[in-house]
Order: C-alpha cells, then sequence, then structure tokens
C-alpha cells in the first residue's frame, strides 16, 4: 500500500469530458407560470474519482485539495485517501480509548491537514495526524450534535428529549457554539422558533454561515437565513427548484433497512415494520438531504444538498446570502459531501450491482467556473 503524500500537485482533468455544462431542467414545479421560471441546472462532471470503503455511516472531509478522508464503520476506522497519487492511510478502530471510536458519526476538517473525529458514543472529538497519531481530544456536552467546524469553534444542535408523561411527543432543538479546545459551550440559542416564525420549523438542521449568520431548514423546501445569529427575525425562502416527488426504490431500501433495524431491535413485529415502510413509500420526499445538508464555497456561495431524483443523479440547490443562485447536478446517488476552496468532494454511492450493494466513491469536482445562473 502507498504511503499517503501531503505534496499538492497540479489537477488534471479527464479527456472525455469539460467539467461543466448547463441544461435545462427536465420537469416544472405546479406553480411554475411559464417556461421562463424554470430553473436552470449546471451540470458537473468528476475531473477524477478514488475508491471508498462500504460504511452504513456517511461522513466525508477534505482535509485539502488532494486529500479526502471517510468513514469505514463496519471496522470503526478513518480511511483517508490522495487524489494525486492514490495513496491510502486508515487508522482507529473500536474502543474507549485514545484513537479509539465507541460510536464515529462524522469527521472534519481540522487546522494543518489534521482530520477531527466526532465520536457520540464517548461523546468527545479527537484530532488526528494523517499517519493516525491523536493529537488533542475534547469533550463535547451531554446531547451535542455537531454539524460544522470552522476555525476553533464547533457548531451543532442540543436535543432535547420529549416528555412523553407531559404528552411531548417531539425532540427540541437548541442552536449550540462550544470551544473547539476546551468543549465550553460559548453561545446557544432558545427562541430560534419565534425568530423564525414557522409552526412547522424544528431547528434540527442548520449550520452557521462565514458571515456569522445562520441558515436553517424551515418548512418543506423553504430556508430561514438569519443575517446574525442573534437577528431577531429570519428570512424565510422557498427553492424555486423544487419539485414534489414520492421516494424512489433506492429510498425505499434505505429506509426499510433503518426501520427493520431499529424496529427488530426494540420489538416491533414485521407487521408493524412493513406499516411503518408502506407509510414512507406513499409520503411526498423531504427536500432537504438532512444527513448532510450544507456546505459553503469559496465564494461563500450556500450550497444545499437536495433528495431531487436522488438516483442516477443528486441535485444541490446554490444560494448567494437569501437569493437562489441555480441548481447543480452531479453523479449518482449523494451520501455525503464537503467543499475546501473551489475543490467539491462527494461520497456517492453507484448503481447497486446484482447483489443489490451500491458500491461507495469519492468523487471530485471543480466549481471554480461555476458561475451562478441569472
Amino acid at each position: 500500500m502507498k504511503e499517503l503524500s501531503r505534496a499538492a500537485t497540479r489537477r488534471t482533468r479527464t479527456p472525455l469530458s469539460t467539467p461543466v455544462a448547463v441544461l435545462a431542467l427536465a420537469t416544472t414545479t405546479a406553480c411554475a407560470p411559464d417556461a421562463t421560471s424554470v430553473p436552470v441546472v449546471t451540470e458537473l462532471l468528476p475531473y477524477a474519482s478514488s475508491a471508498a470503503p462500504l460504511s452504513a455511516t456517511f461522513g466525508i472531509a477534505l482535509v485539502s485539495e488532494e486529500i479526502a478522508c471517510v468513514i469505514n464503520s463496519y471496522e470503526s476506522r478513518i480511511h483517508c485517501v490522495d487524489r494525486s497519487d492514490g495513496g491510502v492511510a486508515v487508522f482507529g478502530r473500536e474502543g474507549e480509548g485514545p484513537g479509539e471510536f465507541d460510536g464515529l458519526s462524522s469527521i472534519e476538517r481540522g487546522p494543518d491537514g489534521q482530520v477531527v473525529a466526532i465520536d457520540v458514543g464517548s461523546a468527545r472529538m479527537t484530532y488526528f495526524e494523517l499517519d493516525g497519531t491523536v493529537v488533542s481530544e475534547t469533550p463535547l456536552p451531554p446531547l451535542f450534535q455537531p454539524s460544522q467546524l470552522r476555525g476553533g469553534r464547533l457548531f451543532g444542535v442540543k436535543v432535547g428529549l420529549p416528555d412523553f408523561a407531559s404528552g411531548e411527543t417531539q425532540p427540541t432543538y437548541v442552536p449550540m457554539v462550544i470551544d473547539a479546545s476546551s468543549g465550553e459551550v460559548l453561545w446557544e440559542r432558545t427562541d430560534l422558533p419565534g425568530a423564525v416564525g414557522r409552526e412547522c420549523f424544528s431547528g434540527a438542521v442548520g449550520t452557521s454561515t462565514p458571515a456569522g449568520g445562520l441558515v436553517f431548514e424551515a418548512c418543506g423546501n423553504e430556508l430561514a437565513f438569519l443575517a446574525d445569529r442573534d437577528a431577531p427575525s429570519a428570512i424565510v425562502a422557498a427553492s424555486p427548484n423544487y419539485v414534489e416527488t414520492l421516494p424512489n426504490d433506492r429510498d425505499v431500501g434505505e429506509q426499510m433497512e433503518l426501520i427493520t433495524g431499529v424496529g427488530r431491535y426494540g420489538g416491533m413485529p414485521d407487521s408493524a415494520i412493513a406499516a411503518r415502510v408502506a407509510e414512507f413509500r406513499a409520503k411526498p420526499k423531504d427536500w432537504i438531504l438532512k444527513r448532510d445538508a450544507f456546505g459553503f464555497d469559496h465564494r461563500d456561495r450556500l450550497w444545499v444538498a437536495t433528495t431531487h431524483d436522488h438516483d442516477a443523479y443528486s441535485y444541490f440547490d446554490v444560494w448567494t446570502d437569501t437569493v437562489y443562485a441555480g441548481a447543480a447536478r452531479v453523479r449518482d446517488r449523494l451520501m455525503s459531501f464537503d467543499i475546501f476552496g473551489s475543490t467539491l468532494v462527494t461520497l456517492a454511492e453507484r448503481t447497486p450491482g446484482a447483489d443489490g450493494i451500491g458500491e461507495l466513491a469519492i468523487d471530485w469536482y471543480d466549481l471554480g467556473e461555476v458561475a451562478d445562473v441569472p
């Protein structure tokens, strides 16, 4: 196995295709008054691809424009690949000691080419060098779900479990920022639902912006933008690219696997599991891909992963501040993504083979030539 190299090399593109193409979206929404309102979609073509291990937990982090790391949940390891020379590094194992994982849930880009592992099982964050050396560890607050590391601050939400005895049925979510070195809570906000002003708003899916604001999923295909994290009100905007669709076969299969695993662990009979799956199949899909929704590029544009198609292709909504800037299409089924500068990497599930298993791969895209759609 080749050593993973940190050396930066010039990017090469596949000679068979240009990196960016533009096409009109093939479907229109019911509320589109005429053809001029149909969003234009920018098709992105990868300039490189790398193999990735199979995993039930999906996460990817670009630690440089050449090196990406993903999770291998079946072996409780982090797998990093250097796009420039194909070198691979693998480290970590199951356990509760230093450099071990009890519930590896996500990974982030750290400082100086480090990768950061978020372990909800042990409620800690661990900084690694790419050879697996442990640099430092940070404790995480109880019931804290991190979503973004920027500089020395970690953004996420604190989950409040429902009090079923008092009639509560849904958890609550409080946005929070902690010090990435100490775990100290630096900021939290309990009145965010009032600022957004939507009854269906939960606050479960959101992130901080490079300018110090917030963006959250509001309701359906809506986003709630706050120019400042303490702003008294939000601007709520809907995606014009929204198309109401039912889950496809891969969506249903993924949900069936999840419900079956949880249901049988909790003693749920097969008939109840089948009913839950049938209910999922008949309900229109949520628009935003909740498990990995947001990223920002070198121009501070917001990239929002959506569930549109999510089979042969996957789609992003792109926003500049609170203005819709267009849509972008990548190949295969998006499981996770990250952006570093003008480089986008996607962790994509290929079309399943005869055994029903879709291989995972890392696709590399150049966003430097992607202009806003007027």
